[in-house]
């Protein structure tokens, strides 16, 4: 009889099959129920099976049971053939798991694709960096790298994440493929950074390792994780000049003349310093009478920009034409009396012109403590706060918010609006607009009026 199903009976001798006769069968019909199994053995990649254990093969010893059961009656064999077959099918899965893992360990790399470097795996992160930062990736991938002014970041970076050394190497000269969170972390741990400059440089950091991962696909993803950066610092309350103030300055016959001029013409105009300073004598249009117009072919979020400067400002500018040291810089580095004479003419060095101004401010008697003082919820005079100064008194003045944005070159409402409180604080106190340039500064005063240049007819 055929026994329960939950119970297997125990292998029994050929004399005993034979005794019964009901399940007996031919010695060679026990092979007929296997025939799917031996199908499937034939497409286990034997080689791979072999490298399982040296040279024992696994499939040959589960037919060698099989071998060995071929006289138990015909169900039993049909059910150790079941539980065999899924035992073979799992075991060749996982022969052909480790088989494709040691061919791919053996399989040589493939030829690079043509217009594409050989190999990305050892870029540097100097080397991603200095592509975002000359323009390369924005050349080279249009859109998907925005084009702007790289002159603080390069800063940045120079300063504070290419000489930093972390285990040994420096940030520089490691390899994308290498760096890690820990890199990051001690970047921003470094205690020369100043905890108001530790979110600007993680931005940067994270940047060069984004950029890395795309549009480079030099690793996989960048290896910041979301949340890395570190909080954005807290708000802190900012001043600006009063027209006074800047009277005074500009009267100070021992500030360097080219240093003041730059000074009113940013607190009159309101670009940014980095765009004044650079501002070449081609870029301003003299011979429209009275009036001159200054182009700018680009700023620091890509646009250009164009407006009529201020009459005062404008009459400052011809007189200051007439002794300059410099046919193509307006504020050249030749006018200071001490600076490194070259072939090559060059702007204004202005990395410390935050400093001078308020110690130009102290030298000319302005004593303001607010201008000066730094604390939790302030933060001292800076250059910056000179297009400040001159969105808060345009305001003040009256002046519309396009009137002002042509010539900040700000994309929002919302920057405009941060200087809002301030200015009705200027209009309550009746400061007033900033005093014409070339009346204030002694040396322009006495050079006397500039006849304007008229366009012909």
């Amino acid at each position: 009889m055929r026994p329960p199903n939950s119970t297997l009976a125990a292998p029994m001798t050929e004399p005993e099959v034979r005794t019964q006769r009901k399940d007996r069968r031919p010695l060679n019909s026990w092979k007929s129920p296997l025939r799917k199994l031996r199908s499937v053995k034939t497409m286990v990649d034997r080689p791979a099976a072999r490298r399982w254990d040296g040279d024992v093969d696994p499939f040959d010893v589960v037919f060698r049971h099989l071998d060995r059961w071929r006289h138990f009656p015909n169900y039993q064999l049909e059910r150790r053939a079941d539980v065999f077959f899924s035992v073979y099918l799992t075991l060749a899965a996982i022969l052909k798991v480790i088989d494709g893992l040691v061919e791919g360990r053996e399989r040589p790399v493939a030829e690079p694709q043509q217009g594409r470097p050989a190999s990305t795996g050892e870029i540097t992160f100097r080397a991603v960096g200095e592509m975002w930062t000359s323009g390369d990736l924005t050349r080279r991938f249009g859109r998907r790298v925005k084009k702007i002014d790289h002159s603080e970041n390069i800063g940045r970076l120079e300063r504070y994440v290419y000489p930093f050394v972390y285990d040994g190497v420096s940030i520089a000269a490691t390899p994308m493929r290498e760096f890690t969170t820990e890199h990051g972390d001690a970047i921003l741990s470094q205690p020369d950074l100043r905890e108001g400059s530790q979110r600007h440089v993680g931005q940067l950091v994270s940047r060069v390792c984004k950029l890395a991962a795309y549009p480079l696909k030099a690793i996989p993803r960048s290896p910041l994780p979301d949340g890395w950066l570190p909080p954005k610092n807290a708000t802190k309350e900012k001043s600006y000049l009063f027209p006074a103030e800047e009277a005074a300055f500009q009267g100070n016959v021992k500030v360097p003349l080219v240093r003041r001029i730059l000074i009113g013409f940013c607190a009159r105009e309101g670009p940014r310093k980095e765009n004044a300073v650079t501002l070449e004598w081609s870029n301003l249009v003299l011979d429209q009478g009275e009036r001159v117009l200054v182009v700018l072919d680009e700023t620091k979020n890509g646009r250009g920009g164009s407006w009529v400067l201020d009459a005062g400002t404008a009459e400052a500018v011809r007189r200051w034409r007439t002794i300059c040291p410099s046919t193509k810089y307006v504020f050249p580095a030749s006018s200071l009396a001490l600076h490194r004479r070259t072939d090559e003419e060059r702007p204004l060095y202005v990395d410390h012109l935050a400093a001078e101004l308020r110690d130009g401010l102290l030298a000319s008697g302005v004593t303001r403590s607010k201008l000066f003082e730094r604390g939790d919820h302030r933060i001292r005079l800076r250059a910056h706060d000179l297009r400040a100064t001159f969105v808060t008194l345009a305001l003040a003045e009256g002046r519309t918010e396009d009137w002002v944005v042509t010539r900040t070159g700000h994309g929002s409402s919302q920057m405009i609006a941060l200087y809002r409180r301030q200015a009705k604080t200027a209009a309550e106190l009746k400061l007033g607009w900033l005093k014409p340039l070339h009346e204030i500064i002694p040396e322009l005063a006495k050079l006397g009026a500039q006849r304007p240049t008229i366009p012909a007819k």
